[in-house]
């Protein structure tokens, strides 16, 4: 009679195996999905929005339950790469990045926060809740947690040099890059 071990006692085999216990084996390594790493845009538009006021011409699609007004600030941002070599940007799931690498020699950062509400008021709360830090070589992506998170966020597209090194910092924030 073959019995089979259940997968949730394999730390029992590990144990016992004579490998260290943070040693990982083939079972436990996954691929990550393609789709992670592929090129495009986020699609996304930096603009105020009011109840009655004309958009611009064209289709737009509206989800069920959007707060009827939006609150938007801009920044910009520009360094040299002689000022930093390497950047390094952390962000939450409120946050949105996009990366282009372009043949110059500078960085150049522009970010969109919103906020989300039923009120101008109330949008322009949440728009306060969301923030670009940076410090140094390392650029902070900020925003609400929690129940707040869904009404405010932001977006920062990157233009870096082509060969300049990014690293990204993201739990659940989307990640796009591009030429």
């Amino acid at each position: 009679m073959r019995v089979r071990w259940p997968s949730s006692w394999s730390f029992l085999r590990r144990a016992f195996s004579g490998r260290s216990s943070n040693a990982r084996n083939d079972a436990d390594l996954q691929a990550v999905p393609e789709f992670l790493f592929e090129e495009g845009s986020l699609g996304q538009t930096c603009e105020d929005r009011t109840p009655g006021r004309q958009l611009q011409p064209g289709f737009r699609l509206v989800g069920a339950g959007q707060a009827p007004y939006r609150r938007i600030r801009q920044e910009e941002l520009a360094f040299s790469r002689s000022e930093i070599p390497a950047l390094t940007i952390a962000a939450n799931a409120s946050q949105a990045i996009t990366i282009t690498g372009q043949d110059r020699g500078d960085w150049s950062l522009h970010f969109c926060a919103y906020g989300d509400g039923n009120s101008e008021n109330e949008a322009l709360d949440r728009l306060r809740d969301v923030s670009l830090v940076r410090l140094g070589g390392a650029v902070s992506l900020n925003g609400p947690r929690g129940v707040r998170a869904a009404g405010a966020g932001g977006n920062v597209m990157v233009q870096a040099p082509v060969d300049a090194p990014v690293t990204v910092h993201a739990s659940f924030a989307p990640v796009v890059y591009g030429t």
